[in-house]
């Protein structure tokens, strides 16, 4: 059909009335994707599986996320169901956002998911801290770094647990073999050197099925003498997305 306003005005005009905008479908459309996110319209970045008792998060998805992570866009992660028949599962995928003492409206659920405190699960519940900071916050470190110290725990009731992995720039800096267990928690210390972000990956399958992301959560930043994060790979990746868009 004919499009009569770009995504971007319409996210525009969703926040300027206050409302919450997320980018769907990760990691697609593409199209204008990339550049409403560069734009800063974006409060918010959702992860889809079709059916999550028969997948996972999709790994491409978390990829693209871990992209504009890179770049400094500190973008929560939330989760959809993308129900278009009876196939799918309603709430299979969900978003758990922390709202600490704030009242349970929908007005404060929006503003706490904008900070940024967020898991998606397919299952499996998560936490993280880093140096005692949840997701969506950002930790300082002086111009030479240091090691910051990361406190996780995952509980999950039904989807057996296979690893739970510590991942710092987009990489694993460590993984902890749960062996199908229900639950498990434990600390990791990480150097820092130069400025990045820390995130919690699970992984784990309903069907058995080796390397699956059954759950992660939204990300620290850790900033070193205030430098910005850049990755020239990325950035040069998001504008091919954009020029192709274009």
């Amino acid at each position: 059909d004919a499009q009569e306003l770009s995504m971007a005005e319409w996210a525009q005009r969703c926040a300027d009335q206050g409302g919450l905008v997320v980018m769907p479908h990760g990691p697609n459309p593409q199209c204008e994707r990339a550049a409403d996110i560069v734009l800063g319209l974006i409060h918010a970045m959702e992860m889809m599986t079709f059916n999550p008792h028969h997948g996972q998060l999709n790994p491409y998805g978390i990829a693209d996320w871990y992209r504009y992570l890179n770049l400094g866009y500190h973008i929560p992660v939330v989760g959809g169901s993308d129900k278009m028949a009876a196939a799918a599962q309603l709430g299979g995928v969900r978003t758990y956002t922390q709202m600490g003492d704030a009242e349970f409206t929908y007005e404060n659920w929006m503003s706490a998911t904008k900070a940024g405190n967020t898991f998606v699960t397919v299952g499996p519940l998560a936490e993280m801290t880093v140096e005692g900071q949840s997701p969506g916050s950002k930790v300082e470190l002086s111009v030479s770094g240091g090691t910051v110290n990361v406190t996780w725990k995952v509980e999950s009731v039904s989807l057996p647990i296979d690893q739970v992995e510590v991942v710092v720039g987009g990489l694993v800096h460590e993984q902890v073999n749960v062996n199908k267990g229900l639950s498990a928690s434990g600390t990791s210390e990480v150097k820092v050197e130069d400025s990045t972000w820390i995130g919690l990956r699970v992984r784990g399958s309903y069907q058995g099925k080796h390397g699956e992301i059954a759950a992660h959560t939204s990300v620290v930043q850790v900033l070193v003498a205030g430098k910005p994060l850049y990755s020239q790979n990325d950035a040069t990746a998001v504008l091919e997305q954009i020029e192709g868009a274009i």
